[in-house]
């Protein structure tokens, strides 16, 4: 990975919770990382002794964020990776196209040959491009990274519908292509790595939801025919293969066959993981000449529990926050730019006027307040107390008891959630 730039982005051109601002800046990408350490460790032991592991997640849960992350910062650094971007056309020849990748890889000299292979590569590149683009319609677009040695993304373009053989003649051609892959990785003589994103558009069909069948054929392939101790493969799939596997096991009244060595399961990002995004995405801009955007701890919070941890969502509050607040002429995105955001983005008013009215009554009084300090007009004290405790199930508030004397409600503290600045 080539070292970041030392000038700072400018806030006047780019939006600092832009979701494209990292495609356009690849090299900055190791600084504006968050929240993912503890997974990108585990994926390190997994890696060394798994031959086909599942990165599993909700859509948008971070799945390609954090594998692009890992690529770029490890994998590269122990042999080529091969980062293949699928796309709902290219379901039916799957093998081909990792075929033609790793083939690409050896006519660059990535991928070294044992001598005596006898493959001709750049016969075979043209043969399966040639097949592609007829039998299928897809153009196989092949470039490196930006800045990023060792790592080659291969993505789909260019989709025709004319002229599309049988999904029966496709898989066939497909299986062959198996075959010759797997003599294929027989020769070779280099570790490398695949990754195969957005696993869940292989489906048989447009409208067809349901991988879950050809994940199971596909994985069963993987793991009969390309299982070499010079190849490694990386999947990330969506909660639906988590929740068919459940199914088998309840269904069959035991553990179901993993189809996978190891799987990593993402949860989305905590309030500690939306702090740590502000954090890093502010510090790549050069706010000298400018006041710099000051995020509160309810902003946090509330961006956390209404996105569910998705960080495109939580990209997209935060940014909308910020908007709010620069109409008013304040660089301070508070609770109410938070909540206005929340409701544009997600339809949902996270919290009703009493919890509002609460949060501001402990924005007022210092950051804390006892249950008997809120004014009556909130609610009765039973009412206001529920609320409290509600609030702190949630995650928002913190109680503790102040006194020792009574068990009232009255005597018990409640403090918002902060989080350090870092």
């Amino acid at each position: 990975m080539a070292t970041p730039q030392t000038i700072k982005l400018s806030p006047k051109a780019y939006h600092p919770f832009s979701q494209s601002l990292l495609d356009d800046y690849t090299e900055r990408f190791p600084e504006a990382f968050a929240n993912q350490t503890k997974e990108i460790q585990k994926l390190k032991g997994y890696v060394a002794r798994a031959n086909l592991l599942g990165v599993q997640g909700p859509l948008g849960s971070g799945k390609t964020t954090l594998l692009t992350h890992f690529s770029y910062e490890y994998l590269a650094t122990l042999g080529p990776v091969i980062y293949l971007q699928l796309a709902s056309e290219s379901f039916a020849r799957p093998f081909s196209q990792i075929a033609l990748a790793v083939l690409k890889n050896c006519a660059k000299g990535n991928i070294k040959l044992a001598s005596g292979h006898g493959i001709k590569v750049d016969d075979e590149i043209k043969r399966l491009e040639g097949e592609l683009q007829k039998q299928v319609g897809l153009k196989f677009e092949f470039k490196p990274e930006v800045d990023v040695a060792n790592v080659v993304k291969a993505s789909i373009g260019g989709i025709s519908t004319e002229d599309i053989k049988s999904h029966a003649v496709q898989q066939y051609d497909d299986d062959a292509a198996l075959d010759f892959l797997s003599e294929l990785i027989q020769h070779v003589d280099t570790l490398f790595y695949v990754i195969l994103d957005d696993f869940h558009y292989f489906r048989r069909n447009f409208e067809d939801k349901d991988y879950y069948a050809d994940f199971v054929r596909f994985s069963e392939k993987i793991q009969r025919v390309l299982r070499r101790r010079k190849v490694k493969f990386i999947i990330t799939l969506d909660d639906l293969v988590l929740k068919k596997r459940k199914e088998a096991e309840a269904n069959g009244g035991g553990r179901a066959f993993r189809y996978t060595d190891r799987d990593l399961y993402i949860k989305g990002f905590t309030a500690d993981g939306v702090a740590e995004i502000i954090h890093r995405r502010l510090k790549l801009f050069d706010y000298s000449n400018d006041p710099k955007p000051e995020f509160t701890d309810e902003c946090v919070i509330l961006t956390s529990q209404a996105s569910s941890g998705n960080p495109r969502l939580i990209l997209d509050i935060l940014a909308t926050a910020m908007e709010y607040a620069d109409e008013e002429g304040s660089v301070r995105v508070g609770l109410d730019h938070t909540l206005d955001a929340i409701l544009e983005e997600t339809g949902t008013m996270f919290l009703d006027e009493v919890e509002i009215r609460i949060l501001e009554v402990i924005a007022e009084l210092g950051g804390k307040a006892l249950a008997k300090q809120f004014d009556k007009s909130v609610g009765s004290q039973t009412t206001i107390y529920e609320r409290l405790r509600n609030l702190v199930k949630r995650g928002i508030l913190v109680e503790k008891k102040t006194g020792t004397e009574s068990r009232a409600p009255k005597n018990y503290e409640f403090t918002a959630v902060q989080w350090p600045d870092s």
